[in-house]
């Protein structure tokens, strides 16, 4: 081989190295930019846990029922301030999620298969799940959702 096509090949390597540490810093930055927004997500979901079990054991109408209570009260005759139970929760839910920092999202509940209370917000967000409650033997189903940018229920 000449001294030319050595100098060649040399210079072909190190390009061909160059080459692949950019792709593997490439690839490294691509995962923490997934892994921060996966660690948002949790954190997230974490956080409506926690305000779905917070929520539930508020004391409204003077201190008479939690949140959790007035579920069972739906569909009754007045309850609080000359409302029923639904009308006095879609006045006050709101107010307790504004409180707590909360402003784009959707809460709901369902006693079985059927939804008693929504506040129809959005379709797509970071959800809590289910957060079971059992008042006077019935069974409850309280759900959160952070809504996302995607939505367009906004």
């Amino acid at each position: 081989m000449r001294k030319g096509q050595v100098e060649i090949i040399g210079l072909m390597i190190v390009v061909v190295l160059i080459i692949v540490a950019g792709l593997i810093y490439v690839k490294f930055l691509m995962i923490d930019d997934a892994n921060d927004g996966g660690l948002e997500r949790h954190e997230d979901s974490i956080r409506s846990n926690n305000l779905m079990g917070a929520v539930a054991n508020i004391r409204v109408c003077n201190g008479q029922y939690s949140i959790g209570e007035m579920f069972a009260l739906i569909g009754g005759g007045e309850v609080c301030d000359g409302k029923p139970a639904e009308g006095y929760l879609s006045k006050e839910i709101p107010m307790i999620f504004e409180a707590t920092g909360v402003r784009n999202y959707r809460f709901w509940v369902l006693e079985g298969t059927s939804v008693i209370f929504d506040t129809e917000g959005c379709e797509y967000g970071v959800e809590s799940g289910n957060y079971v409650l059992i008042v006077d033997g019935r069974q409850f189903q309280t759900h959160l959702r952070f809504c996302s940018e995607l939505s367009t229920d906004e």
